[in-house]
């Protein structure tokens, strides 16, 4: 037989050379099989499945695991019940109807709507957290803001936006928030971009109830006594758990004073997004549809604007090819959740979530 005829077999033969004698070769023909992916340890009450092989899939994609097979069946349940939610709400948006954005199963698909709402949102309004002292330097209106107003515009290309942060099951959005809003200030002041920490107001900001919740406007009023330390020097922890530990480290930039825009107003939110940089913001995020949210200009009919639960960052504004006004806006769920950690929120559409509701920046 032709040597290079073995070589190229199609039972994939590796040969091995035994003795070389002169011109005489003696090959010996080694089968050699592909190793068996090894099989996924699943319990029986899964194995079989339809939605067996999609839920291994998204449990390597999301480095999850579970403590027993019980708890692994009973997440599979909610997983597979968010997964039909997902694909009819995807098919519904195919066929051309109203809903223009896109929903995925990201790492809090095995959670209950309840689950994550109790560990994802944390805005307190003022009335369920201690009110501010009289005579803080809060300024209400916006301060009276002078220029042309871009008619559109992403703070992410002007280098004001630091990256997208994981509070994890801790209902520390306010304190992103406002520590993203401040470090869009410093930004404008010195042209240097530090990310602040966020686990000191978890810790220090009286009146909040740090995981359980709080608001930027206590954060500000915190911030304006003690100044914001970076992010480096009080690192995030994810717990309310440790004392305050703001004493004797250094202070990067101080607040003056905290400037809340009229309530419901969008185009007062346009004018303070497009001339001063990243502003706070509150918004109901308690919808099946926003959990899920993966990309497109979000609409939640149900939303509404006077139930604001999480706290947020509105980081430019613009209008999409079709035509579609929307806000631009960075969460703190981490990178997987939605447009790599931001989302685009309807414009104009008579304060949809109650986006205007709760708005505010700091002054440095």
């Amino acid at each position: 037989m032709n040597r290079s005829h073995l070589l190229n077999s199609p039972l994939s033969l590796i040969y091995v050379m035994l003795i070389s004698y002169g011109f005489l070769l003696v090959l010996v023909p080694v089968i050699v099989s592909s190793p068996t992916p090894p099989s996924p340890s699943l319990p029986d009450e899964i194995r079989g499945k339809p939605e067996a092989d999609l839920w291994v899939g998204w449990k390597e994609q999301f480095e999850k695991e579970y403590s027993s097979e019980a708890e692994e069946i009973e997440r599979f349940t909610i997983w597979v019940d968010n997964l039909h939610k997902v694909q009819q709400h995807n098919s519904a948006t195919s066929s051309g109807n109203s809903k223009s954005f896109r929903l995925g199963m990201n790492e809090f698909a095995d959670m209950t709507q309840q689950d994550f709402l109790n560990s994802q949102l944390g805005h307190k309004d003022p009335s369920e957290t201690e009110s501010l002292e009289d005579g803080s330097e809060t300024n209400y209106g916006g301060g009276g803001l002078k220029g042309d107003v871009p008619s559109e515009i992403d703070w992410r290309d002007s280098g004001y936006v630091s990256g997208v942060k994981y509070q994890n099951h801790c209902g520390s959005c306010w304190a992103f928030s406002a520590a993203g809003s401040l470090e869009g200030q410093y930004f404008n002041r010195t042209g240097v971009l530090i990310e602040l920490s966020a686990q000191q107001m978890v810790d220090c900001v009286m009146g909040s109830y740090g995981c359980g919740g709080g608001n930027v406007e206590l954060a500000f009023y915190y911030l304006m006594a003690t100044g914001s330390i970076s992010a480096e020097e009080y690192p995030y922890m994810a717990t309310d758990t440790q004392a305050c530990m703001d004493e004797g480290k250094p202070i990067v930039t101080n607040v003056t004073f905290y400037n809340r825009l009229p309530k419901g107003n969008e185009t007062a939110l346009k004018e303070a997004v497009g001339l001063i940089g990243p502003v706070s913001a509150a918004m109901d995020a308690s919808h099946f549809s926003f959990q899920f949210y993966e990309r497109g200009v979000f609409y939640e009919p149900l939303c509404d604007p006077n139930s604001l639960d999480h706290s947020v960052l509105i980081v430019g504004y613009g209008t999409t090819p079709e035509g579609e006004d929307y806000w631009l806006v960075k969460n703190s769920w981490g990178a997987n959740w939605g447009l790599d950690g931001y989302f685009m929120l309807a414009r104009n559409k008579d304060n949809h979530c109650g986006i205007a509701s709760y708005t505010g920046y700091p002054t440095i």
